[in-house]
């Protein structure tokens, strides 16, 4: 059976999705500073093995401005 699109992701948003390899120096205080920066716009996803994606949803960073 093939499940329309629309009934997992119904809204068509758009993500930016950075990734970062935390194996490295520094990368993973370097994802949290990004995901402090960018407030609730922003989740992390780890991938396992020392791997992980800063998700980052544009144009819901402007509730943070006042």
């Amino acid at each position: 059976m093939i499940v329309p699109r629309e009934e997992f992701y119904p809204k068509h948003e758009n993500e930016v999705w950075i990734a970062f390899d935390c194996r490295s120096p520094g990368a993973k205080n370097r994802l949290h500073c990004e995901r402090l920066a960018r407030g609730t716009a922003a989740t992390i996803e780890n991938l396992g093995y020392g791997r992980a994606v800063l998700a980052v949803r544009p144009g819901t960073a402007r509730e943070l401005v006042t």
